[in-house]
């Protein structure tokens, strides 16, 4: 496959070339444990699955278990090649979009097809919401191996956004392991989301920020927007160990994770501070203002119902303790079925952060007892 040749650089202390690396060392470590975890004690993988088992992951420790748990749109194994050192999208030129196919089976899969989309910034995402950019193929993953892949289709995001988009990639070997729940993150372990901005800004700066909260269930639904702000810091080596890009998604993981009691890179963090789920320290928390605009659209839902219909069936797997939305109830409406509304939101970086601190804020929508969707914002501290 094409890994690309980019010669694009991502930050003075990591290239392109180095992130590359990185991912990929991190991929082989991944599945290696996911081997040793597969053996039975006579050395054989008798109770692992015998045929292709397609995953892309939505947190660095997913085994393809699904439903997912806790935050499924800060997916570690997409991610995009541009001009900006954060790895944001940058609007009005060429970006391309990577992504990583691990197969955790014994049996080879080929050949496998990789579909990559983009969304406009949203909460809740649906197959209503999806642009296509481009398919590629992967000729055959060997059993136990991961499989990095690139869209050779550039994907120009319009001014309108920023370049704030989101992005979904699935992947599915027709035979022996195909997709069944297309643009279902939550269901489909051959789906994944990255919802995820990088802003760079000074203490105490006021940062707009606009998303959409979409109702893709045919009935009325009682909609909240929760929210979860943490402040990072990172230790001084990790910044020269890792490449930048990394970094940030360890960061936009970080607080995730915590509440589900996942692996956590905290090797590399100084400090971790949640506000909204635990008791904070004398630091100023961030603060977040939202405004439900007036106007109202209309989704055209293919297939109507079945996105509901799906999650309904898969109710009794959840857990229903972690299932609760995390942080605090930020605003709440009623949306009417297949409703879409825009939320302008008002993020303020407390006036004590400290240069090359970060400031995340983790954005939740909640619709009927199940996670909708949700987005991340990174703030770094500029420094002087």
């Amino acid at each position: 496959m094409d890994r690309g040749n980019s010669k694009r650089h991502h930050g003075k202390d990591g290239s392109w070339e180095q992130l590359q690396k990185q991912r990929d060392a991190q991929a082989v470590a991944f599945t290696a444990a996911i081997a040793a975890r597969s053996n039975d004690n006579d050395g054989s993988r008798g109770r692992w699955n015998r045929s292709p088992w397609l995953l892309i992951r939505y947190n660095s420790v997913d085994r393809g278990a699904r439903p997912t748990v806790g935050p499924f749109w800060i997916s570690p194994d997409i991610w995009i090649e541009s001009s900006d050192p954060g790895g944001n999208a940058v609007a009005g030129e060429k970006n391309y979009v990577h992504a990583r196919v691990f197969n955790l089976g014994t049996f080879m899969a080929a050949p496998v097809q990789v579909d990559f989309y983009w969304a406009n910034p949203a909460l809740g995402l649906g197959a209503a919401n999806m642009n296509w950019i481009g398919t590629e193929w992967i000729r055959k993953i060997k059993p136990l191996a991961v499989q990095p892949v690139k869209c050779r289709t550039p994907w120009v995001p319009v001014m309108l956004n920023g370049g704030h988009e989101c992005l979904l990639v699935s992947c599915s070997n027709y035979v022996l392991d195909p997709l069944i729940d297309p643009f279902e993150p939550t269901l489909d372990r051959h789906v994944a989301q990255r919802n995820i901005a990088v802003v760079n800004a000074a203490a105490g700066a006021s940062i707009p920020f606009r998303l959409q909260m979409n109702n893709l269930f045919p009935v009325p639904a009682q909609t909240g927007i929760y929210v979860r702000t943490e402040r990072v810091a990172l230790r001084r080596a990790a910044g020269q160990r890792l490449p930048r890009a990394e970094l940030l998604a360890q960061v936009a993981q970080y607080g995730a994770q915590s509440r589900h009691k996942q692996n956590l890179p905290a090797a590399n963090m100084a400090t971790a501070t949640v506000y909204g789920v635990q008791e904070s320290d004398s630091r100023a928390a961030p603060a977040v203002r939202a405004n439900v605009l007036p106007e109202s659209v209309t989704l055209s839902v293919p297939a109507p119902g079945t996105h509901f219909a799906r999650l309904l069936l898969q109710r009794d797997a959840y857990d229903r303790a972690d299932a609760q939305p995390m942080g605090l109830l930020l605003q709440e409406l009623a949306l009417k079925p297949f409703e879409q509304r825009s939320v302008a939101l008002e993020l303020t970086v407390p006036g004590d952060a400290r240069p090359g601190e970060f400031v995340v804020y983790h954005l939740e929508q909640h619709a009927q007892g199940f996670a909708a969707g949700g987005y991340a914002v990174i703030v770094e501290i500029g420094r002087d």
